[in-house]
């Protein structure tokens, strides 16, 4: 187990889950308060507030002179306690997002750090109803990858709390990548590594405002201040799912450009879409074509080449996610606006061009 605490909540789920799991056994001896502080990493105050909390519950029993010990029935009073959720939370997202295992490991740390008082669920967009029946007054809803208005605005006014994942809408609380920075890594390693003709796919949007036209955003101006040359084609969202459609429209593009040396791709997949079709015509990744791209993604490091990516903040935005509702759940209100800046993964797919090579053009067009 991983321990990041700092908070009681944290420490009486992680001693319940120890408890249920076996490594304390009912009628045995728990360590001492300062073992206990050492091994969950807080106070000796927030270690107290759990005992006297268990305690009361019936999970631990304190024989004086000698210690605190298991009760008989401490796991039956645990999984009774963690029956009782103080808050529901929906995490709400698009039908095709069920198979991406970026959103869950944000899910899966969120329980892992959450309160096990806080229940969690999932509901996907085709789900919801007008009167969305699921839904309470005293419930929080977490939002990823719905950009639609109206449907914020609905989902808002049936909940106590919305909160956006991924991308931000200053009407709402948000907890999001620092997409435009995104953006700016992937133009700054280009333009380091020498190239000056760049090219990026993008989904055409009528919301201006989402995680991908904020990386592109950080990426063109980026671009533009160092007078290199960004080529957009715009693509729609069904194409990075059709290979032909989306071969057909990569061809036509490339062949009206004078030429590149780079793509930069807002996704992994998109970036998968790149080698996919440059490999089909014969054109080598890196040597006459660089990809870079968004996510790092379980297989972006096992490419080939192995896919130089930003890397998507997953782990961190399911701890912040966690850490905002633990405190939502204890004080009841909390305003929330956060973004985590994420990092570049510098791997084989960039060419680095050497010196007096950078007017080169590596790339030509298909025929």
């Amino acid at each position: 187990m991983n321990h990041i605490f700092d908070k009681s909540g944290s420490m009486s789920q992680a001693l319940a889950n120890e408890i249920c799991s076996g490594v304390y056994r009912e009628n045995t001896k728990l360590p001492g308060e300062r073992k206990l502080c050492e091994y969950f990493k807080v106070s000796r105050t927030t270690a107290r507030v759990v005992l006297n909390d268990f305690e009361k519950a019936g999970i631990i029993i304190r024989k004086p002179r000698s210690g605190a010990y298991i009760a008989d029935k401490a796991i039956e009073i645990i999984e009774q306690e963690l029956k009782k959720p103080l808050l529901r939370t929906f995490f709400i997202m698009p039908p095709r997002q069920h198979t991406n295992p970026l959103i869950r490991t944000v899910f899966s740390t969120f329980l892992q750090y959450a309160n096990p008082k806080i229940q969690a669920s999932i509901l996907f967009q085709n789900e919801l109803t007008e009167n969305i029946p699921y839904l309470k007054a005293d419930d929080v809803a977490v939002v990823f990858g719905i950009t639609d208005k109206k449907q914020l605005a609905i989902l808002n006014s049936k909940v106590s709390k919305l909160i956006i994942l991924n991308s931000r809408d200053d009407k709402y609380d948000y907890i999001s990548p620092d997409n435009y920075t995104g953006g700016k890594l992937m133009a700054e390693y280009l333009l380091e590594s020498g190239h000056r003709k760049i090219a990026c796919p993008k989904f055409k949007q009528e919301n201006l405002d989402t995680e991908f036209n904020r990386r592109h955003k950080g990426l063109e101006e980026t671009l533009e201040k160092s007078g290199a040359v960004l080529d957009t084609f715009f693509i729609s969202p069904d194409m990075a799912f059709e290979p032909k459609a989306f071969s057909e429209a990569l061809k036509y593009f490339l062949n009206q450009c004078d030429g590149i040396s780079a793509i930069a791709c807002m996704s992994d997949q998109m970036g998968m879409n790149i080698y996919a079709q440059m490999n089909s015509h014969e054109i080598r990744i890196a040597d006459d074509l660089s990809v870079v791209s968004f996510d790092d993604q379980y297989y972006a490091q096992y490419t080939c080449p192995p896919l130089s990516t930003v890397k998507y903040p997953a782990e961190s935005l399911g701890i912040h996610l966690a850490n905002a509702l633990n405190v939502y759940l204890k004080d009841g209100a909390t305003n929330i606006r956060e973004v985590i800046e994420p990092i570049l993964v510098k791997r084989q797919s960039v060419k680095k061009l050497k010196k007096g090579e950078k007017e080169k053009i590596f790339y030509k067009g298909i025929n």
